[in-house]
């Protein structure tokens, strides 16, 4: 079995999912994915998204999703107790280094516990990618344990039509692009705690972008999608009625704002193209989920 941690915001997490989720099957092997509710992501999995075809998600708050998830495996590989300390261990492992892991495994040992990961794979800590996965070692264990927040070896489903959002959703969606034509682009501005994206994709990249859409398409109109109401404001002043938006704020640490967060997504994914931020996922899966061109706003 393949264990993932689908870690960061939610275009990370469905990226890692969808990685796994095209190795599962290249290596005919199932999937089990821990989706921890947090301050990165505030929503469980299944107020997202439909269920994953051969795909497990446990979605629960970090603390007790490490004890509830060790625990479902006690009838594959037991006996495993379940210790207090080797679990407090397990909280920072994210962070981790080989030799801190390689220590929680005789920390399990040390109380009678079998730990059955034989892998512990991080691809980036602190921001900075990870040397990459070795394939011999991957398909060597039997049951590795993968913390991602990007895609293992680049993989990526030919789409993403088996992540299906649940219907209140999908009606949410279908209301936001209902007065969309085929001269609708969508622009997504990523802000707040995203300093390469606020560095290398300034307004004044975005503005030159939709204008040089606007003198090839007169009809051209925008979506704009954004974190950062003054961004978006700013946007509706410039361009006035040219501006298709919505009031909803992308807050991720509430249930709210991340729902709003699928509906821009999806919106996106059903503009003729995209013009995104600088070193955004979600810019990327928009564009991936609505099989559209990307275009990054950068300045020359």
């Amino acid at each position: 079995m393949l264990h993932l941690i689908a870690r960061g915001g939610l275009c990370n997490r469905m990226r890692a999912m969808d990685s796994l989720y095209v190795l599962a099957r290249k290596l005919k092997r199932p999937v089990r994915v821990l989706w921890v509710k947090n301050v990165l992501l505030g929503s469980w999995y299944e107020e997202l998204f439909l269920p994953l075809a051969d795909v497990e998600v446990i979605s629960t708050p970090w603390s007790k999703g490490c004890c509830r998830w060790l625990r479902s495996l006690q009838s594959q590989y037991p006996p495993m107790s379940i210790c207090g300390r080797a679990l407090g261990f397990l909280d920072r492992v994210e962070s981790s280094s080989e030799a801190k892991w390689n220590s929680l495994r005789r920390l399990l040992a040390h109380h009678g516990c079998h730990p059955h990961y034989d892998l512990y794979y991080v691809d980036y800590k602190h921001g900075t990618p990870q040397a990459p996965l070795s394939k011999e070692r991957l398909s060597e264990s039997q049951n590795p344990l993968l913390n991602l927040c990007s895609r293992l070896y680049g993989l990526r489903s030919p789409t993403a039509k088996h992540f299906v959002p649940i219907p209140a959703l999908q009606a949410r969606i279908s209301e936001r692009i209902r007065s969309f034509d085929a001269h609708v682009v969508g622009v997504h501005i990523r802000r707040t705690d995203s300093a390469l994206s606020i560095r290398h994709s300034p307004m004044s990249a975005f503005e030159k972008a939709m204008q040089a859409e606007l003198k090839k398409n007169p009809q051209t109109r925008f979506y704009v999608a954004t974190d950062d109401l003054q961004e978006k404001k700013y946007l509706q002043k410039r361009f006035a009625h040219q501006i298709i938006t919505s009031e909803g704020m992308l807050h991720r640490h509430r249930y709210e704002g991340v729902y709003e967060a699928v509906v821009e997504l999806y919106a996106l994914a059903h503009t003729r193209k995209i013009i995104g931020s600088y070193h955004s996922s979600f810019s990327e899966e928009a564009a991936w989920i609505g099989q559209k061109p990307l275009q990054i706003a950068r300045e020359n």
